[in-house]
Protein backbone atom coordinates (compact mmCIF):
# COMPACT_ATOMS: atom_id res chain seq x y z
CA UNK A 1 0.00 0.00 0.00
CA UNK A 2 1.45 3.43 -0.90
CA UNK A 3 2.42 5.55 2.10
CA UNK A 4 3.98 8.99 2.44
CA UNK A 5 6.04 9.73 5.54
CA UNK A 6 6.98 13.36 5.86
CA UNK A 7 8.51 15.72 8.36
CA UNK A 8 11.69 17.57 9.17
CA UNK A 9 12.30 15.10 11.98
CA UNK A 10 13.21 12.31 9.52
CA UNK A 11 16.97 11.79 9.29
CA UNK A 12 18.16 11.24 5.69
CA UNK A 13 19.96 8.04 6.69
CA UNK A 14 16.60 6.47 7.60
CA UNK A 15 15.94 6.06 3.89
CA UNK A 16 18.93 3.74 3.60
CA UNK A 17 17.30 1.20 5.93
CA UNK A 18 14.61 0.12 3.48
CA UNK A 19 16.77 -1.49 0.80
CA UNK A 20 13.70 -1.84 -1.42
CA UNK A 21 13.56 -0.25 -4.89
CA UNK A 22 9.85 0.41 -4.40
CA UNK A 23 10.65 2.78 -1.52
CA UNK A 24 11.63 6.20 -2.83
CA UNK A 25 12.86 9.29 -0.99
CA UNK A 26 12.69 12.98 -1.78
CA UNK A 27 13.68 16.12 0.12
CA UNK A 28 11.59 19.22 -0.55
CA UNK A 29 13.75 22.22 0.25
CA UNK A 30 12.91 25.86 0.96
CA UNK A 31 16.08 27.82 0.31
CA UNK A 32 14.74 31.34 0.86
CA UNK A 33 15.07 32.47 4.48
CA UNK A 34 12.51 35.22 3.95
CA UNK A 35 9.96 32.65 2.78
CA UNK A 36 10.62 30.53 5.87
CA UNK A 37 10.12 33.65 8.01
CA UNK A 38 6.85 34.45 6.24
CA UNK A 39 5.69 30.83 6.58
CA UNK A 40 6.09 31.01 10.37
CA UNK A 41 4.30 34.36 10.45
CA UNK A 42 1.35 33.16 8.37
CA UNK A 43 0.95 29.92 10.35
CA UNK A 44 1.54 31.25 13.86
CA UNK A 45 1.15 35.02 13.77
CA UNK A 46 2.91 37.17 16.36
CA UNK A 47 6.38 38.61 16.01
CA UNK A 48 8.83 37.73 13.27
CA UNK A 49 10.91 34.72 14.31
CA UNK A 50 14.30 35.51 12.79
CA UNK A 51 16.34 33.28 15.13
CA UNK A 52 14.06 30.29 14.51
CA UNK A 53 14.21 31.02 10.78
CA UNK A 54 18.01 31.02 10.84
CA UNK A 55 18.02 27.67 12.62
CA UNK A 56 15.49 26.20 10.18
CA UNK A 57 17.50 27.40 7.18
CA UNK A 58 20.73 25.95 8.61
CA UNK A 59 19.01 22.65 9.37
CA UNK A 60 17.55 22.53 5.87
CA UNK A 61 21.00 23.11 4.42
CA UNK A 62 22.40 20.29 6.58
CA UNK A 63 19.64 17.91 5.44
CA UNK A 64 20.24 18.91 1.82
CA UNK A 65 23.98 18.26 2.09
CA UNK A 66 23.33 14.82 3.61
CA UNK A 67 20.77 14.00 0.93
CA UNK A 68 23.34 14.80 -1.75
CA UNK A 69 25.86 12.48 -0.09
CA UNK A 70 23.28 9.69 0.16
CA UNK A 71 21.91 10.17 -3.35
CA UNK A 72 18.47 11.33 -2.21
CA UNK A 73 16.61 13.50 -4.70
CA UNK A 74 16.06 17.17 -3.79
CA UNK A 75 13.58 19.66 -5.21
CA UNK A 76 12.83 23.25 -4.29
CA UNK A 77 9.44 23.84 -2.72
CA UNK A 78 8.67 26.67 -5.12
CA UNK A 79 7.06 27.30 -7.43
CA UNK A 80 4.37 25.70 -5.32
CA UNK A 81 2.05 25.18 -8.27
CA UNK A 82 4.43 22.71 -9.89
CA UNK A 83 5.84 21.00 -6.80
CA UNK A 84 3.69 17.87 -7.10
CA UNK A 85 4.54 17.41 -10.78
CA UNK A 86 8.26 17.95 -10.06
CA UNK A 87 8.16 15.48 -7.17
CA UNK A 88 6.49 12.81 -9.29
CA UNK A 89 8.93 13.36 -12.13
CA UNK A 90 11.85 13.20 -9.72
CA UNK A 91 10.72 9.89 -8.22
CA UNK A 92 9.99 8.07 -11.49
Amino acid sequence: MPVIIEGDFIHPELTMLFGNPQVRSLFVQESDKNQILQNYLSREGGDLQQFRTDISAAYGKWISENCKILGIEIIESRPWGTSLDRAIQCLQ
